[in-house]
Parts: C-alpha cells; sequence; structure tokens
C-alpha cells in the first residue's frame, strides 16, 4: 500500500523502484506507480494468466475499449521504464488533494445510496408506491453523481 505516504515518499519509493536492476512483481491500486515503473502488465482473470508488455496506461486504456496510443501487446517492451520528467510536486499535490476529496464524496453518495435502498425496501414492504417512486428518482440522481465523480476520480488517477 502507498495511500499512508506523502508525495515526498512517493517520489522516493517511484525512484528506487525505477532505479532497482532487478525483476520486480508490483502489486498496487496506484495507478501513477504503476504507470511510472511497470514494462509488463500481468493479469491475472479466471484463473488464466495474461501478459501485455504495453505500460500500465496502454494496457488501461485497451480494457476500456480505447484507442491504443503505445505499442501493440504483441511488440516487444523496453527493458527498462523510460525516464521520467521530475514530477510537478504542486500539480502533483492538488491532484492527490481533488482525489482524496472525490473519494470521500464518492463514499457519502455510496452511503445515500444504500439508505435509499433501505428506504425503497421500507416502502415498497408498505405498499407505498409513490414513496418508492420518488425515492427511485433520488437513486437515479445519485447514482449519476456517483458515476460523474468516478468518472472524474478515473481521469484524475490515470494522468500522469
Amino acid at each position: 500500500p502507498t495511500n499512508h505516504l506523502d508525495l515526498r515518499s512517493q517520489e522516493i519509493l517511484q525512484q528506487a523502484l525505477c532505479d532497482y536492476q532487478g525483476t520486480i512483481i508490483l502489486v498496487s491500486h496506484d495507478r501513477a506507480l504503476l504507470e511510472a515503473v511497470t514494462t509488463k502488465i500481468w493479469e491475472v482473470d479466471g484463473g488464466l494468466l495474461r501478459i501485455y508488455p504495453v505500460s500500465f496506461s496502454e494496457y488501461w486504456a485497451r480494457r476500456r475499449g480505447k484507442p491504443a496510443a503505445s505499442p501493440r501487446a504483441d511488440e516487444a517492451a523496453p527493458s527498462r521504464p523510460r525516464p521520467r520528467r521530475k514530477p510537478d510536486r504542486y500539480a502533483a499535490r492538488r491532484r492527490a488533494e481533488e482525489i482524496a476529496a472525490l473519494e470521500a464524496e464518492i463514499e457519502g453518495l455510496e452511503a445515500r445510496l444504500r439508505e435509499l435502498e433501505r428506504e425503497i425496501e421500507a416502502a415498497g414492504l408498505a405498499g407505498d408506491g409513490k414513496r418508492v417512486a420518488e425515492l427511485g428518482i433520488e437513486h437515479r440522481r445519485v447514482a449519476r453523481e456517483i458515476e460523474a465523480r468516478m468518472e472524474r476520480w478515473t481521469s484524475l488517477t490515470e494522468s500522469v
């Protein structure tokens, strides 16, 4: 886990991983870290292992059905990660703060969605069709808000 690290510690970890001459198997939720240090993606899904010799952003774009922006999966991967420009610490910090704020908003909206689902169930059991309809409208609105914030979160976590 890297979510407990401050920005400087994250940069130090990233540099140490890039400088390491051996092989690393990295499992992380941190898309920025994955993009910075990976040269291959190993996907384990349904008991199958697929190896993609591409950057994380290329892999992720393919998973989402976007056009390829870098080498195809069957092309050879570089043996070392590409050198990175020094990150703009302030931009990275602003992005991290926005990501944290979005995560808190999403969490609150998801809690509201669960609450609405309980209320819909109770209104349904009580036979209050009008209340079920009102709550259903609110449920759809909250679900759309979550989706919009998730899209922004994805955009922020993929951009490095």
